[in-house]
């Protein structure tokens, strides 16, 4: 018995000659649409490192001002505080009769 005979038709044949048509001009096709999305993938990726290395600097940046002004903040409580301590240690030191200059956190 043949394949393709006049009771039982060959109709499996030209559509696989037609889906092997429609893979040989679609694949490149595909292969170029896959190469252009890489390039942009690359491009869009350079840019996220270029947008992440601008936002580190500025994070450090910001990081050294809080830090600055953390310092500023305590040396000014620090001379706010001299008064007080110096009265407070002083009075204590006069009826003790001794220093306590060494337990200061901010020295007189």
């Amino acid at each position: 018995m043949r394949p393709c005979s006049s009771e039982r038709p060959c109709r499996f044949i030209l559509f696989n000659l037609f889906m092997s048509a429609e893979a040989a001009y679609a694949s490149p096709l595909i292969l170029m649409s896959q190469n252009r999305q890489a390039d942009r993938d690359r491009l869009h990726a350079e840019e996220d490192y270029r947008t992440n290395l601008a936002a580190k600097e500025e994070i450090e940046t910001i990081l050294r001002e809080l830090s600055r002004l953390e310092v500023d903040k305590l040396d000014r409580r620090c001379q706010l505080s001299r008064p007080w301590y110096a009265r407070c240690v002083g009075g204590v030191a006069a009826r003790v009769g001794r220093s306590f200059a060494h337990l200061s956190c901010c020295p007189l």
